[in-house]
């Protein structure tokens, strides 16, 4: 645990002087590590926490999640990058 919450710290501390770089030469809007994170990782867990009821809502087939998930992952990869525009 404690190397995991040491790595998980280096992390975000990395993170956030790069997104600080990048938003004082204006390439990025002002946003938080932690907020960018969040954003990350809940687009990307949500897809799998909510998968058997959209599946059973929208009649999704085990054939068609695989095109579905690549589906969500250019969307959220899009979503993010959109929402760092400055």
């Amino acid at each position: 645990r404690e190397t995991m919450e040491n790595t998980a710290h280096k992390l975000f501390g990395q993170i956030d002087r790069e997104l600080k770089v990048e938003i004082e030469k204006g390439n990025i809007r002002p946003i938080s590590a932690p907020d960018l994170m969040l954003n990350i990782v809940s687009m990307n867990i949500f897809i799998f926490v909510a998968m058997p009821l959209f599946s059973s809502i929208l009649h999704i087939s085990e054939e068609e999640k695989p095109a579905l998930l690549e589906r969500r992952k250019k969307e959220i990869t899009e979503t993010i990058l959109k929402s760092l525009r400055p």
